[in-house]
């Protein structure tokens, strides 16, 4: 029996259909190839292209006469390409062996990379500052090494290796909290860690650039198509001088503690050194983890900036500031006598005097660091006045520094002590304050902050470091000008007073910082001995201006459980004072013209 044929109506529609598609499918190829032909000609060529970031050399940072304290230099770097790494991955044991770096930190890097934690077309540095075996090494090896390529790239140096090393601070890979802060940053990118370098990250960083770069169908570099070249990063130009700052480090060297030297009139601070210290160039690199470990592991914490971020009981170099506090009330004037018969008996118990002084006047007080003397005078005055007082010289709270990591210390209150240990202030305490003991602690900043107070008679200009800024292109960005930050009694005859102490501390005949008498030129300054906890150890501290006619220097030098001021701190500052005054030779300042002036009466 036959098949009965197919009804034409159902070819027909079928026809219909056939037709409606093919019509459709050229419709739809006309609009691609014609309509939007260059939209998707863009598309396509963008699947072949890739920019590679080129990151920006950091800003140089310079000593106030130029000298480098943080330069970019260029080096090559050993970098893996993830994109040609994508298909193939080398056995980690035999590239670390290449390349004479950890197995577990090549692992890892390589871990990041297979899942896709890095971008795809950025290099991974694994080696920075490769030398020139590494490098040949690499070369000869050639295409064997897949996916690992030469770069050359800046890396940070430091010429002046640890010197000056709390304050420039270093660097190292971003961290989530660094991108969090900077969205710029990128996870491979070097920032600031600590010091100058993290404070002025934004100026130091400068502007990437990228290569374009042509990539074939499994993602390998094929050519550069063009380049935008990155902008270096800002220069810094520092208010520190280099010869003062290592003065500094040597006069400190062996000891833990800190010494601040700055310009009373401008803030300018022009040393900060801190012991036990670091070299950053361990840094540049990417340190490694025993070295790492050390530092971190070292209970006298080398990483930490003892200058600004630790705080210490001034002892007797807080005198200075009862005084302010009892000329200031009208408790005390400069003719007021107290007898010392050594000591104090406040409440039930007996706060000793270190030697009988008898009958002293505020000068005499202060130059010879009587404690009956402050004792009597913070209870007459108060404790709130004298929290009142300290918080006009800077003390107890951040006066901006430009630095990271500032220490605000503690000057005590009742309402302080209240809130913080729930039990009231006792005649004691506001004893102990008078002498700069109990609830008081502050930074060797602060401390070098108190005598700039009284060598500009009552105003405080805020610290800083920057001293210029100039753009890659050599134009001035910012120059910041002296700020007041805090004014007391601007001007008054009390600053005369405690100024005329502090000389005869220096050069009266039973003062206590005698030491500095030989200088040639008169000098200002307030011992300190601070006992602190359960074993009674005692710093060393000590603050001086000078000349005490017309300051140009401010000093504060503070040693760890190093005994009395005079025996340790004062010998420091005299060696500051003796390089400043060399510095100065030649040159118009009144510092230098009264040395001059002693030489000259001198000779024959």
């Amino acid at each position: 029996m036959n098949q009965s044929p197919l009804p034409r109506r159902r070819l027909f529609f079928l026809a219909v259909i056939l037709g409606l598609s093919v019509a459709a499918f050229l419709i739809r190829l006309v609009w691609l190839q014609i309509l939007e032909g260059a939209v998707w000609s863009q598309k396509a060529q963008a699947s072949f292209l890739r920019a590679v970031t080129i990151r920006a050399p950091r800003g140089t940072i310079l000593d106030r006469k130029g000298r480098p304290l943080a330069i970019s230099q260029p080096s090559f770097t050993v970098a893996l390409l993830p994109a040609e790494l994508a298909s193939h991955s080398p056995d980690a044991d035999e590239l670390s062996k290449i390349l004479q770096i950890e197995p577990s930190l090549l692992r890892e890097t390589l871990s990041k990379i297979r899942d896709n934690k890095l971008p795809l077309f950025e290099p991974v540095p694994i080696k920075v500052r490769a030398d020139m075996e590494t490098v040949t090494r690499v070369l000869e090896w050639g295409p064997e090494l897949h996916g690992v390529a030469i770069l050359e790239e800046s890396t940070r140096v430091y010429p002046q290796g640890s010197l000056a090393a709390h304050l420039l601070g270093y660097i190292g890979r971003a961290s989530k909290s660094d991108i969090e802060k900077w969205s710029s940053l990128h996870p491979l990118d070097w920032t600031g860690k600590s010091g100058i370098e993290r404070f002025y990250e934004p100026l130091l960083r400068g502007q990437p650039g990228h290569d374009l770069m042509e990539v074939d169908a499994l993602g390998s570099l094929v050519r550069r198509i063009s380049r935008k070249a990155p902008t270096k990063g800002q220069t810094l130009t520092l208010s520190v001088d280099l010869d003062l700052q290592k003065e500094a480090e040597e006069a400190l060297r062996g000891r833990p503690g800190a010494v601040v030297v700055m310009k009373p009139s401008t803030g300018e601070v022009l040393a900060m050194a801190s012991y036990p210290s670091f070299d950053p160039n361990w840094f540049s690199g990417g340190i490694d983890r025993s070295r790492w470990k050390s530092l971190t592991g070292d209970r006298l914490r080398p990483l930490h900036n003892r200058a600004i971020g630790s705080a210490y009981p001034p002892g007797s170099v807080f005198k200075v500031v009862t005084a302010v506090a009892g000329l200031l009330d009208g408790t005390i004037n400069r003719q007021t006598r107290i007898s010392c018969s050594g000591g104090k008996t406040v409440g039930r118990r007996f706060f000793r005097c270190w030697r009988r002084h008898g009958s002293v006047t505020l000068v005499q007080a202060i130059a010879q660091s009587c404690d009956t003397y402050f004792y009597t005078v913070a209870l007459a005055v108060g404790p709130e006045k004298i929290y009142q007082v300290s918080r006009a010289f800077g003390l107890s709270q951040r006066v901006g520094i430009d630095l990271p990591g500032e220490a605000p210390g503690v000057i005590g209150s009742p309402q302080w002590k209240k809130r913080r240990f729930g039990i009231k202030w006792f005649g004691g305490d506001t004893a102990n304050m008078g002498i700069g003991q109990g609830f008081v602690a502050v930074t060797p900043l602060q401390m070098a902050l108190m005598a700039a107070m009284i060598a500009n008679k009552g105003r405080l200009v805020r610290p800083r470091l920057l001293k210029e800024s100039r753009l890659a292109s050599g134009e001035t960005d910012e120059r910041p000008r002296p700020e007041i930050v805090f004014r007391l009694a601007p001007g008054h005859r009390l600053w005369d007073v405690v100024h005329e102490g502090m000389i005869q501390c220096v050069h009266g005949p039973a003062g206590t910082a005698k030491a500095l008498r030989g200088l040639g030129f008169t000098v200002a300054g307030k011992t300190g001995s601070a006992q602190f906890g359960p074993s009674k150890k005692t710093h060393s501290c000590f603050i001086c201006y000078a000349p005490a006619e017309n300051p140009e220097i401010a000093i504060a030098v503070i040693a760890e459980t190093a005994g009395h001021g005079s025996e340790v701190a004062v010998p420091i500052a005299n060696r500051i004072l003796q390089k400043y005054a060399s510095l100065k030779a030649g040159g118009s300042s009144p510092l230098q013209q009264q040395v001059a002036q002693k030489v000259a009466f001198l000779m024959p």
